[in-house]
């Protein structure tokens, strides 16, 4: 959940920034925000996954895994935990990607993710007789798959703003104004929802 949270505050705050920098035809300050997304996601996610394998045991005890399902939660999180950090990519590529406009891209790669995981289930748990540990093989498989995809992109140049290796790190300043702008959007929804909720509608936002 927190490697969610972080890909998505990360990617949509900075899917903004980028998406106004396009507008303006500032396409360098756009690379910079995108290779600041990236850098800050790969580091942020290893850190969670370590932090995840070092302490797995008492942060599913925290989270209330009693001793007799500890042994199926520790095999299924050492499989899973490891496709954090794919998941975390793609869920910030994904928005990165539709802040050029890209949308139907950013749908397949979730759809693909979804559709694999949905096949192999099953196939994983029944056919292949894995049970808990089929369901997170399934899932790492998923996420990787996703994360592939999108990484696609960039590879075969569909993208308006490439990846630059020499942008690839962290910019404090823009990393602070994609979390300023995600906040003021999730500000802004909130606020319409408790007003919207006493007249029968949701303002269910967007991300850019």
């Amino acid at each position: 959940m927190i490697v969610s949270s972080v890909a998505q505050a990360t990617g949509i705050g900075t899917a903004s920034i980028v998406s106004r920098r396009l507008g303006e035809k500032r396409h360098d300050e756009a690379a910079r925000a995108v290779g600041t997304a990236y850098a800050t996601v790969i580091l942020v996610n290893a850190i969670l996954v370590g932090l995840l394998f070092a302490f797995m045991r008492p942060i599913l005890t925290f989270f209330g895994a009693s001793q007799e399902i500890m042994p199926l939660a520790m095999e299924y999180l050492s499989i899973v935990g490891a496709g954090f950090f794919f998941f975390g990519l793609s869920m910030c590529a994904s928005n990165l990607i539709r802040s050029e406009g890209n949308t139907k891209a950013s749908m397949k790669g979730m759809l693909l993710g979804a559709g694999l995981n949905t096949i192999l289930d099953p196939i994983f748990i029944f056919g292949f007789g894995m049970g808990v540990r089929g369901a997170a093989i399934a899932t790492v498989i998923n996420q990787v798959a996703s994360m592939l995809y999108l990484a696609s992109l960039y590879t075969r140049k569909k993208m308006i703003v490439p990846l630059v290796a020499s942008e690839f790190r962290i910019r404090p300043k823009i990393l602070v104004q994609s979390f300023l702008d995600r906040l003021q959007g999730k500000v802004g929804e909130d606020g319409c929802n408790r007003h919207g909720a006493g007249t029968g509608w949701i303002y269910m936002g967007h991300d850019d």
